[in-house]
């Protein structure tokens, strides 16, 4: 079942059915006819909601109880209770309470309710008429009643239709989507077969004859007394007035709704739009981060690199070093070059001629280490004699 009250197309249709039924009806409350928009009192003018057939296709007349069946008066004590106390909370507006009886009660009707208690001061001399409803332990209920307006001497006679049925802990409720106010109003889907019923219920001749008597004796109180009439004037204007703030209310509370909703739209995209950029730059800073780490690491192993190339060949000098430290002589073959200017003699003799003096760079071959602490090297073709100790040294 879909309530069309979520609907703000359909909820002002249905607030605008309420203004048009009583302007189209206006002749029937000055003839004296409460109708069932004005306080729900006679259930006759049902015939005036205009519902379409279409909702009826389909039933299964085969379920439909006999709807001709004659009246039980006042036979059952807990339905009678549960009428009585539906009445008492109409009549002071308790709707939270009506919710724990007639269920389903729409917003709009708890709204409209509300509004009635402001006029009706209370119900009295109560009888419940009952028919077999569609299943085991339902009832169909017309109710007839005295109803005394606020601040006016007096009652008018009134009557309404009820669907009573049993819950599954075996207590009796009014299945409010039959009732008169959503009858007219039509905010709720209803079962066809239920439906069916309940408009045969209304047509049989005995619930006919029982609305023709509610409606003249109705319409000779109210012709009989100013005040009742006035009262009946005060009611529909008042549910004009009703109808049209309704109106005005839901659709400020849907645009203040619709309005939190796009600023609490605006507050997450902008929740989001800050996270991402949040998110954004301690990504750029990640990447920032990483990538000096990356440099820093780079700039380390090539440090490393270098190192360990200084220590190999530190280590290689040494060791040649310490090679050459050991040797007082340079072996045959051996081919130096030549890393400062060497004289080469023509003889082991510091003060003999000279062949010549290398330059740095220069390729010397060892032909023979003397004892004497000379070496005979070959250079640019020459051959003579450099000290030993300056060649260990190069």
């Amino acid at each position: 079942m879909k309530n069309s009250l979520n609907n703000n197309e359909n909820k002002k249709i249905n607030i605008d059915t309420i203004v048009t039924f009583c302007k189209d009806n206006a002749r029937y409350v000055s003839a004296g006819v409460l109708t069932v928009i004005l306080v729900v009192v006679l259930a006759v003018t049902a015939a005036n909601n205009g519902k379409s057939d279409s909702k009826k296709e389909g039933t299964k007349q085969e379920q439909v109880a006999d709807a001709q069946d004659e009246y039980a008066v006042n036979e059952n004590k807990e339905l009678n209770s549960l009428i009585g106390q539906y009445y008492g909370l109409y009549a002071s507006g308790d709707v939270d309470g009506l919710a724990q009886i007639a269920t389903p009660l729409s917003d709009m009707e708890k709204s409209y309710i509300q509004l009635m208690s402001g006029y009706v001061e209370s119900y009295s001399n109560i009888d419940c008429y009952t028919k077999q409803g569609l299943e085991k332990n339902s009832y169909l209920v017309s109710a007839t009643y005295d109803m005394k307006f606020n601040g006016v001497d007096g009652t008018v006679p009134g009557m309404e239709s009820f669907y009573v049925r049993t819950n599954k802990d075996g207590k009796l409720y009014i299945d409010n989507l039959y009732s008169s106010f959503n009858s007219q109003m039509q905010e709720t889907d209803v079962d066809p077969d239920v439906e069916a019923l309940i408009e045969k219920f209304k047509e049989s001749a005995d619930v006919k004859a029982l609305q023709a008597d509610f409606q003249n004796r109705y319409t000779q109180t109210v012709t009989a007394d100013a005040n009742l009439q006035n009262a009946v004037n005060s009611v529909t204007d008042g549910i004009k007035n009703w109808a049209s703030n309704y109106v005005a209310q839901q659709a400020a509370a849907e645009q203040a709704a619709a309005e939190q909703a796009a600023a609490d739209a605006a507050a997450q995209q902008a929740a989001a739009d800050a996270a991402a950029q949040q998110a954004a730059a301690e990504a750029a800073a990640q990447q920032a981060a990483a990538e000096q780490a990356a440099a820093e690491a780079a700039a380390q192993q090539a440090a490393a690199e270098a190192a360990a190339q200084q220590a190999a060949a530190d280590q290689a000098a040494q060791q040649q070093q310490d090679t050459n430290n050991g040797l007082n002589y340079l072996p045959e073959g051996t081919t130096l070059t030549a890393n400062d200017a060497y004289n080469i003699r023509v003889s082991m003799s510091e003060t003999s001629d000279k062949v010549g003096t290398t330059a740095i760079g220069d390729s010397l071959k060892v032909v023979l280490s003397y004892q004497e602490g000379w070496t005979k090297v070959e250079w640019k073709g020459k051959t003579g004699y450099i000290k030993t100790e300056l060649l260990l040294k190069n």
